[in-house]
């Protein structure tokens, strides 16, 4: 049983400081790129916040952008997982919606995870010396996928959060006894986490089907047969079967799933070499040398991920990517993060391993007169001093990336790349819209959540779930597009252009 003491807390005060400062330095005024989930998921928090959810979910319905999920084709609407919507809805209460404060919708993404390098040190505490852990931690959040997240405006990071702060409380719960005063409290927050980890993300559940399986193989080893420190244990799950029930039932709705995906047909050989190389360049690039990583993640996968307080995070990491591998799209790092922790932390147990083959080998010499490096010497000085350069050195590596986004957004503040979803010309469009198109209009876009949040009017993609461009008063072109596709490509026959700059062009159609 792991009981923290005052310095552990302080290690992960300060790791949780660290990603804050550098997460706070590197947020920008603008969105980066056109992917318009983000404004999906802002649509739905202020709808949360007005009142007018259920209206929201029929326009989810229309303005869709890819095909409607079987599960949602003959219902006229679709769910968005609105636990993170839930959050920003809280945003929107405080400081409303505008072009100039999109930063502040940031601001749950770099709080969670700020509070996810704190919780990982925790986490691996339970496996490994302090030292380690706080490296693994800010190994993770400071790499370049994970840390530039902060601005992408995704639901990532805060289902990264609640993801690995359930499997923390989860494993401290099922330590403590019932006779410690904060072990309800505990109780209470693994409910909550565990009812946000759900309805943030659809895999969520898969989280918490994990959490209950790692926590009742622990009980059943350790637990006690006392009916009260069953009951500890376990009302949480039954806590959060409420929540979920009140909640999705009586005052919002459940989220529309997409198990059909699973279904589709298609190569599958394409997605399992598409995450070989994902894993080699991540590998790669958080400490610039992959083989060596991947070889310690497999020593360490191999020896530790089958130990009792490891086989249901085992069963987390295969099962996401069985998940995976069988989905029809890839969505780059974004649908791994949750188990990357986990996999540095094999990688962890793997370097542990060496070192401590590595030291008795020497030892072993030394008690042989072949070499003497512990003359002068203690072991525990050695330990420390081999760990302290290993830790500078990897630490130092992983912050290159942060503190290059931090010195170039400082010294680049407010500026905007053309491409950026609030560049000056993008404002123009949604400004010219605003004020001279009828509230009631309609308007073919190859990003039509993105376009209704900053306009407020009716949108949605050509070729996509039977929408044709007879439909639209409007046909808006946006000319930047990295990928475009033969919507954004289509000539206009029967419009007029009414409004136009160097990245977009406004036609009213006839």
């Amino acid at each position: 049983m792991r009981i923290y003491d005052k310095h552990d807390w302080l290690i992960a005060l300060a790791a949780i400081l660290i990603i804050l400062f550098l997460g706070a330095c590197s947020l920008t005024v603008g969105l980066p790129f056109w992917g318009d989930d983000s404004a999906a998921y802002i649509n739905e928090g202020i709808s949360i916040a007005d009142g007018s959810f259920k209206q929201q979910i029929e326009l989810n319905y229309y303005y869709h952008p890819t095909d409607i999920p079987d599960e949602a084709s003959d219902k006229g609407y679709i769910v968005y997982v609105w636990g993170y919507p839930l959050i920003l809805s809280v945003i929107f209460k405080l400081f409303g919606f505008n072009f100039n404060n999109i930063v502040l919708y940031k601001l749950p993404s770099l709080l969670c995870l700020s509070l996810t390098a704190g919780v990982l040190v925790l986490f691996f505490r339970r496996r490994f010396s302090i030292a380690l852990s706080f490296v693994i931690s800010l190994l993770f959040c400071l790499s370049a996928d994970v840390f530039i997240s902060i601005n992408y405006l995704y639901s990532d990071l805060v289902f990264l959060f609640f993801t690995c702060f359930a499997f923390l409380l989860m494993e401290w719960l099922s330590d403590i006894s019932d006779k410690e005063k904060h072990s309800w409290l505990i109780a209470l927050l693994y409910s909550l986490t565990l009812w946000m980890t759900y309805e943030t993300r659809l895999s969520g559940f898969a989280v918490v089907v994990v959490a209950f399986l790692g926590h009742s193989i622990d009980f059943a080893i350790n637990g006690s047969k006392n009916r009260k420190f069953f009951l500890l244990n376990f009302s949480p799950y039954f806590f959060t079967g409420i929540m979920i029930l009140i909640t999705e039932r009586l005052i919002l709705a459940p989220a529309t799933q997409n198990i059909s995906d699973m279904s589709a047909k298609f190569d599958r050989s394409v997605n399992v070499f598409y995450y070989y190389k994902l894993f080699g360049n991540y590998f790669d690039r958080i400490a610039g040398a992959g083989i060596i990583v991947f070889v310690l993640f497999l020593i360490g996968f191999v020896t530790s991920g089958f130990k009792r307080q490891n086989i249901y995070l085992t069963l987390f990491v295969v099962g996401t990517m069985i998940v995976n591998v069988n989905l029809p799209y890839i969505q780059g790092m974004r649908y791994i993060f949750n188990i990357l922790p986990f996999v540095l932390m094999y990688a962890g147990y793997g370097l542990s391993l060496l070192a401590v083959l590595t030291f008795k080998l020497f030892k072993n010499f030394e008690s042989k007169g072949t070499v003497k490096p512990f003359d002068k010497m203690k072991e525990s000085t050695i330990k420390k001093a081999v760990l302290i350069c290993f830790s500078a050195f990897v630490i130092a590596f992983s912050c290159v990336y942060p503190v290059r986004v931090v010195i170039n957004n400082i010294t680049h503040w407010g500026e905007k790349k053309e491409t950026d979803v609030y560049s000056s010309n993008a404002l123009d469009v949604y400004q010219y819209i605003m004020d001279n198109t009828s509230e009631d209009c309609v308007i073919a876009f190859y990003k039509p959540r993105s376009l209704y949040l900053n306009t407020k009017r009716k949108s949605f993609r050509l070729g996509v779930n039977g929408h044709v461009i007879d439909e639209a008063d409007y046909y808006l072109r946006y000319k930047l597009a990295a990928l475009n596709s033969n919507d954004d490509n289509m000539e206009i026959t029967n419009g007029d252009i009414v409004y136009d700059n160097s990245a977009f062009t406004l036609y009213r159609l006839r």
